[in-house]
């Protein structure tokens, strides 16, 4: 009965540190994030399994940049949502290229898509606007323009590739120029 009671101290004792280290961890996430928002030139999408619009990007204090190191064959979203400008339109910018060696003629592509946050996924699926790109092993350079957004919507820009990977950057503005 002594060592049930000791080992439930000693397991009591562990949640609590650990409870409380986690907590210094989380407070120190936080300020790390804060930081980040402040100062957002090159955000590295890491990939986020869902899209949310918590984070609303201001253009006018300039472009949205992203490094694209990894896409694969599902979504990547942008870190932050956007509002179409006044024609309804949002601009993406993109250079990218294969992250693996393809063949001589082999090709991979990337969709690059937009996301209305204000949708369903099954009404999102259903108006599915992608754009696709053909890639190789050199980078590519181009640009492509969602048209017709709803004003006041929030749009999230995903990245996506078949049947390779690619890598790149992504600008997201309103103006083509």
């Amino acid at each position: 009965m002594k060592s049930c009671k000791f080992i439930l101290s000693i397991t009591i004792l562990l949640a609590i540190f650990i409870g409380l280290s986690l907590n210094v961890c989380f407070a120190d996430c936080i300020t790390c994030k804060d930081v980040v928002k402040e100062s957002k030139k090159n955000e590295i999408l890491e990939g986020r399994k869902r899209p949310t619009a918590d984070d609303m990007w201001d253009f006018s204090q300039g472009v949205y940049n992203a490094v694209l190191e990894l896409v694969g064959k599902h979504k990547l979203y942008t870190n932050s949502s956007f509002f179409a400008n006044a024609d309804g339109k949002i601009y993406v910018d993109y250079t990218m290229a294969s992250k693996v060696k393809l063949k001589k003629d082999e090709e991979t592509y990337c969709y690059i898509g937009i996301y209305d946050a204000y949708l369903t996924e099954y009404e999102n699926k259903m108006t599915k606007d992608e754009k696709r790109v053909a890639l190789n092993n050199d980078f590519k350079s181009g640009k492509v323009c969602f048209e017709n957004l709803k004003r006041g919507h929030r749009y999230i820009i995903y990245f996506r590739s078949y049947p390779k990977a690619v890598k790149g950057s992504a600008v997201v503005k309103w103006s083509k120029e």
